[in-house]
């Protein structure tokens, strides 16, 4: 009976861990914005300058982990390697305290499975500091989204980074964390292991309970 618990279990955590290794692919593009003000402005692919600096749009096209993460902008500048967008400064002289910068993501997720869908996240970036002193520095609050599909919850998160005067493109860079929902037959191998546990549980308390009669 022990030997027979022990392979349930084993059965149901083999089951689990496949499921989670299932690699899945995320496609999108981004647009972006600059402005003055708190409120939302539209993003556009690439933009004019604002004080010296300019947005380009990126592109990724990346494919999840055995542990569910998948990392944008690893790869060379554009027009290779992938990316949620590159910003340059041309370092005109200029306080950003109080500017703002909007980034729409679009993508798709996951591609390469039924049930996948279209999504859009717009995160809203604090733009500080001087070209000239140091560069300018975005951060985002907050810094990830939360998104449902039928594959399961996931989040797009977007790293901080400061761009330096001289023209030089300087890669937004983020990721893709799933949390994957397990499939039916994941659900039943997982019963099968918590009642394996139960018949071992109660294997080993059998001969206490005996001997105390």
């Amino acid at each position: 009976m022990r030997k027979l618990g022990l392979a349930l279990i084993g059965a149901a955590a083999l089951a689990g861990s496949s499921a989670a290794s299932a690699s899945v692919e995320f496609t999108g593009d981004t647009q972006a914005c600059f402005s003055l003000t708190s409120a939302p402005c539209a993003p556009v692919s690439n933009t004019g300058s604002f004080f010296g600096l300019t947005f380009n749009t990126g592109h990724f096209d990346q494919f999840t982990s055995a542990g569910g993460f998948a990392g944008i902008g690893s790869g060379q500048l554009p027009p290779l390697g992938d990316s949620l967008g590159f910003v340059s400064s041309d370092g005109t002289p200029f306080n950003f305290a109080g500017s703002y910068f909007t980034l729409l993501v679009n993508f798709t997720a996951p591609t390469n499975v039924t049930g996948g869908g279209t999504f859009q996240a717009l995160l809203t970036g604090d733009i500080s500091g001087t070209p000239n002193n140091g560069g300018v520095h975005f951060s985002f609050n907050p810094s990830s989204q939360l998104f449902h599909s039928s594959q399961g919850d996931f989040t797009l998160n977007v790293d901080p980074f400061t761009v330096s005067g001289g023209g030089q493109l300087t890669r937004i860079t983020g990721y893709i964390q799933t949390v994957a929902v397990p499939e039916p037959a994941t659900w039943a191998m997982m019963l099968v292991g918590f009642a394996g546990i139960g018949m071992a549980m109660r294997r080993r308390r059998s001969p206490a309970l005996a001997q105390l009669a």
